[in-house]
């Protein structure tokens, strides 16, 4: 799975798809972004799900321009470490909340996107995927 840690300030993504999820937190800065017929504003500590195979664009929205942290899982990478790929649960992988404030879907995912990034640990990554994508489909069903 592809982990991206980047800052664009004038920098332009037209119009593409990825073949899996596209997930990520900014941490600074506003990404302006077109996705399922409208334009998004993602800002600060908001977390931003594309769907694969979905197309959208992505730019600077802010004179700063953006930081982000972006991991790019397949579908099917997801539904295996749930252990949903199997069941009718995996339908819940359709997310409709583009943009997610809330604090600790955040926090879990940066420290998924850390461990990821830094650690060596097979089983610290997969505990903490788990549980990252454990709670964020369990909030959004709330």
């Amino acid at each position: 799975m592809a982990c991206l840690h980047a800052t664009y300030i004038n920098h332009a993504f037209s119009k593409h798809a990825h073949i899996e999820f596209a997930i990520g937190v900014i941490e600074d800065g506003v990404e302006g972004f077109h996705y399922r017929g409208q334009t998004h504003f993602a800002l600060k500590n908001n977390l931003v799900i594309l769907h694969p195979r979905e197309v959208h664009t992505g730019y600077a929205a802010s004179t700063g321009g953006y930081t982000c942290r972006m991991i790019y899982p397949e579908k099917k990478l997801i539904e295996q470490m749930l252990g949903i790929e199997n069941t009718i649960d995996k339908g819940h992988l359709f997310f409709k909340q583009v943009i997610i404030t809330h604090p600790k879907i955040v926090q879990l995912f940066l420290d998924l996107h850390y461990t990821l990034e830094y650690s060596a640990s097979d089983i610290e990554q997969k505990e903490k995927f788990l549980f990252f994508f454990n709670t964020l489909l369990q909030g959004l069903r709330e």
